[in-house]
């Protein structure tokens, strides 16, 4: 509550764009990525936060360890998987993107209303992100369930 109180009017709005979102059934998910292991210690203290997420009635969430080996898991399984086909079109204000050439590759960084964000086609059913790596794969995988436990 103090953070609401006292925070800028952006803050204030993004926080409300949460609540609207968590009102909407949507999940609040960590991910704790590395590409190493975690230390004896670093494990430790992300089984402490993990325990109080889960017992936490005001506060929803959960969160994930993807450590190297989950990374290569989950790459293996998104190479098996189509990768969908979107078509969507966005009208961009012309002072808030910027065209980009990565490495021979058109690139375009635009800023987007999250309203707007929440509408391409994809974002509600996750297909959008099928084929990325560090998305959970839900609690009725072996992985996530054990970090469940």
């Amino acid at each position: 509550m103090k953070l609401q109180e006292n925070c800028n009017d952006n803050l204030k709005r993004k926080l409300s764009e949460v609540a609207t979102a968590l009102e909407d059934d949507y999940e609040v998910e960590f991910d704790l990525i590395t590409t190493g292991s975690l230390t004896n210690s670093a494990f430790q203290d992300y089984a402490t936060f993990q325990e109080q997420i889960a017992k936490s009635d005001d506060f929803t969430a959960t969160i994930h360890l993807v450590d190297n080996e989950e990374l290569k898991r989950r790459y293996n399984l998104a190479l098996d998987k189509e990768n969908p086909s979107i078509s969507h079109s966005i009208q961009l204000d012309s002072n808030k993107y910027l065209q980009l050439d990565i490495a021979g590759t058109r690139a375009i960084l635009a800023a987007l209303p999250i309203k707007d964000c929440l509408n391409l086609p994809g974002i509600k059913d996750s297909t959008l992100f099928q084929k990325n790596v560090r998305q959970s794969l839900g609690l009725s995988n072996p992985v996530n369930k054990e970090g469940c436990n």
